[in-house]
């Protein structure tokens, strides 16, 4: 699952080794500490260099996975989410995710 936010852009797959946790893997380290801060009270370890092409990544259970997407969803603010990306992440991320933007609307022609 691919998860874009106003705050990060996140991974979530299934733990390979714990059927009932969630790897939530990010690009910028900075994107899972910005989570953390917002909606992970237990402050889970962020493991760099794991051997992935995601170089960041925490565990956590799916149930805490479940009220981070329920408690970021009440946590909307905004009626347009590229402008708000722009707004609180800069140009560097909102082009990001105009390009993300634009491959998924080549499909809907």
């Amino acid at each position: 699952m691919w998860i874009f936010t106003d705050f990060g852009f996140f991974s979530a797959v299934n733990d390979r080794r714990n059927p009932n946790q969630i790897v939530l893997r990010a690009r910028v380290r900075d994107d899972l500490e910005r989570l953390i801060e917002k909606y992970v009270p237990e402050r889970p370890e962020i493991i760099a260099n794991a051997g992935t092409d995601y170089k960041y990544r925490i565990y956590l259970e799916k149930s805490v996975w479940a009220n981070i997407l329920l408690n970021a969803t009440m946590d909307i603010d905004y009626t347009n989410f590229k402008s708000s990306v722009h707004d609180k992440m800069g140009d560097a991320r909102a082009d990001a995710c105009f390009n993300v933007w634009t491959a998924m609307y080549a499909l809907q022609e």
